[in-house]
């Protein structure tokens, strides 16, 4: 066994296999102690508010999206992201994909929060 793993083009796991599904497919490729990466596809999804307990960092990597984050103020803001773009979400912070373009590829890096006290 390899301390790595690989995924060859042709693996149902490669990131340039598209699932062509509707929705969304998260597949999860590290999750260890206080971190995990996602790569989450998706083709014109809308998604429920999130608060989550963790840091999450986001890479729009193909496609667009449409963004509801919350402002330190409290109120909700629009985001328009293109492919390109990131975007830091600290842990608590209220958020909610509003709207995919078809074959829209993410790549979500999760932690603890920075302000984390153990």
């Amino acid at each position: 066994m390899q301390p790595y793993q690989f995924w060859p083009q042709g693996d149902d796991q490669n990131y340039f296999n598209d699932p062509n599904e509707a929705g969304e497919h998260i597949v999860e490729r590290v999750n260890c102690l206080d971190f995990r990466i996602e790569l989450i596809y998706s083709n014109g999804h809308a998604t429920e508010i999130y608060e989550q307990a963790e840091d999450e960092y986001v890479q729009l990597l193909t496609g667009s999206a449409k963004l509801s984050i919350e402002t330190t103020s409290g109120a909700m803001e629009i985001l328009s992201l293109e492919a390109g773009d990131g975007i830091f979400i600290p842990a608590g912070c209220r958020h909610q994909v509003l709207t995919t373009a078809s074959q829209t590829r993410w790549l979500c890096c999760f932690s603890a929060p920075r302000n984390k006290v153990d």
